[in-house]
């Protein structure tokens, strides 16, 4: 039993989301998400605790945004102390991929926010994204 309860090990989790808002739950670490609706879409992570991993993907083209519901503890794009972060130009929020996991900096619980990581086609272009401090 692991002292972080993933669930390595038993294939991939995954879920299909179509609200604006999301929070997050510790009970759904490990898992990949999927966000497909006409609006903006805003995931809010849950409380910070060691072993949380998620995998965030767009699949609309509307502004996505996943923030932190502690101020300055999370890792993104030269910034040690950010908020979150948004996803901003359209045309590039399709595909739009992050893999959000809870890292320790020194003796401080972070969130790391990796990506964008991209698919790949014809016609790609680097995502836009601003840093929520």
């Amino acid at each position: 039993d692991d002292p972080f309860g993933y669930l390595a090990g038993q294939g991939g989790r995954v879920s299909h989301e179509t609200a604006t808002t999301d929070t997050l739950t510790a009970s759904q670490n490990g898992m990949t998400l999927f966000y497909n609706n006409a609006a903006s879409v805003t995931v809010t992570l849950p409380a910070i605790q060691p072993g949380l991993e998620y995998e965030l993907v767009r699949v609309g083209d509307e502004e996505f945004v996943i923030v932190s519901p502690t101020a300055d503890n999370v890792i993104v794009g030269n910034d040690l102390s950010a908020d979150g972060v948004t996803v901003t130009t359209a045309g590039e929020h399709l595909g739009a991929r992050f893999r959000v996991r809870s890292v320790y900096v020194s003796t401080t619980l972070k969130w790391l926010i990796e990506g964008p990581l991209t698919l790949f086609g014809t016609g790609t272009a680097t995502i836009t994204y601003a840093i929520n401090s």
